[in-house]
């Protein structure tokens, strides 16, 4: 019954695209979510003995290096 809630604030126009995906680090477990800012996603109930992984990219929404940092916040709830 637990999932993975990620969120990433700071500058909003920072846009970012999180995705999280199965332990061999291809499969899609949450296709990439972006907003064109801020992100605040969970995902479907995660298996405990399986790994996953949160990616953090560049959003397609107009990302410049220019823009300030943003922090990426994961958490097993």
């Amino acid at each position: 019954g637990k999932v993975i809630h990620v969120q990433t604030e700071g500058d909003p126009l920072t846009d970012i695209a999180v995705s999280i995906v199965a332990s061999n680090g291809t499969t899609p477990f949450l296709p990439a979510v972006e907003s064109g800012g801020a992100v605040d996603t969970t995902s479907p109930a995660v298996a405990a003995s399986s790994v996953y992984y949160v990616i953090f990219s560049a959003g397609q929404f107009g990302f410049d290096p220019a823009d300030g940092g943003y922090e990426g916040i994961i958490r097993l709830e």
